[in-house]
């Protein structure tokens, strides 16, 4: 049975999605396309989970600011709030990429 902290690594970030390659040339192939197919299938999930939870970040930034909390509690909330800020910016990224339909081999 995991762990709750390898489940919560598992639900937050795409560790251990792609498998390494081995084999023949063949398998090389046949791996890359497994492993892009399950990140069209995951990235847009990581990249909603780190949008909501960016969301509610900044809403807890205008909540604390608003409060007068001291400003290193501030400083904290608006450090984690632009971590997840990156993270959403880098899966989106990576979902809307994996979606766009790859040329043909020989086009230029």
């Amino acid at each position: 049975m995991p762990s709750n902290r390898s489940l919560w690594t598992r639900y937050l970030l795409p560790v251990g999605l792609m498998q390494a390659p081995q084999g023949d040339l063949f398998l090389h192939r046949a791996m890359r396309v497994d492993n892009l197919d399950v990140l069209r299938r995951w990235m847009p999930h990581y990249a909603k989970v780190h949008g909501v939870l960016a969301g509610l970040l900044t809403l807890a930034m205008v909540g604390a600011v608003s409060l007068g909390l001291p400003f290193w509690l501030s400083l904290l909330g608006a450090l984690a709030n632009a971590g997840e800020l990156l993270l959403f910016i880098v899966f989106a990224g990576l979902a809307l990429a994996l979606r766009l339909p790859v040329p043909p081999s020989g086009w230029r």
